[in-house]
């Protein structure tokens, strides 16, 4: 169970808060190689390395299921991470790249990749402009 819940964490900072940022559909993380992809990959690393310093085995091939299920998502539709900052909504980053940051900054697990994510996000909230 510890695992399938890390399992899907890895999904959720990945390719929604990516998709926020982007305002994007899976569409853009479908291609390999994309640029798009493959900051959603670095992130969902972070969360591979917190994990592992946790004591939670997620790895490789925790992302290649993960780019399994992509591959069957409909490529015009959006995740709700998208779909909340598109509606100048709040987004879920606190729960996502928060968790990473404070958790990375507990074990000594670097995540500037889900920094970054966190900085734009919390820029973009409408609410604090």
């Amino acid at each position: 169970m510890v695992h399938t819940l890390w399992w899907k964490f890895l999904v959720n900072v990945g390719v929604n808060q990516v998709s926020a940022v982007l305002k994007a559909p899976y569409a853009t993380f479908q291609r390999p190689g994309s640029p798009a992809r493959e900051v959603m990959l670095a992130a969902q690393r972070e969360v591979i390395a917190v994990a592992n310093a946790a004591g939670v085995g997620l790895g490789e091939a925790d992302l290649r299921r993960w780019l399994e299920v992509l591959g069957r998502l409909g490529p015009a539709n959006y995740t709700s991470m998208a779909q909340d900052a598109m509606a100048g909504r709040r987004t879920e980053v606190d729960i996502f790249a928060g968790e990473v940051i404070q958790r990375g900054a507990a074990l000594g697990v670097d995540v500037p990749v889900n920094a970054t994510l966190y900085g734009l996000l919390k820029a973009a909230e409408p609410w604090l402009v």
